[in-house]
């Protein structure tokens, strides 16, 4: 059985000073190391709003290390980054940022829903001042 992606991205620039502090790795709670489990494998991207958001990225892998790779439509690395979720929050949160973005505050701020084989998330994403 293949999982199943659907992203909607709002691109957002606000200027509202550093959001988060690279502060390192930090700990995680058990709801999010449980949640891991369920959302780490690779997910086929399905639907995409606005059109071109991801670029040509078909797939997204989530590893059990904190990292991700957006993947091109033969499995060929086209970024990669660290993520976390926080799925004690309401909703459900999945903040994310490439190894580029990271260097330049560029978190992608997200919430998510899984329901079986379907992942559905919302992020807005942009460069944090």
């Amino acid at each position: 059985m293949v999982n199943k992606i659907l992203l909607t991205i709002l691109l957002w620039t606000p200027a509202l000073g550093s959001v988060f502090a690279d502060d390192g790795p930090h700990q995680r709670s058990k709801a999010a190391i449980a949640e891991l489990e369920i959302f780490s494998g690779t997910w086929e991207i399905i639907l995409v709003n606005p059109e071109g958001a991801t670029q040509n990225a078909k797939w997204l892998s989530f590893y059990e290390d904190w990292t991700y790779a957006a993947k091109d439509e033969n499995g060929e690395k086209l970024w990669e980054g660290t993520f976390d979720l926080d799925p004690e929050a309401t909703p459900k949160n999945w903040d994310h940022r490439s190894n580029d973005s990271a260097k330049k505050n560029g978190d992608v701020l997200g919430i998510y829903e899984i329901d079986g084989s379907l992942l559905r998330v919302s992020c807005v994403a942009g460069e944090w001042k």
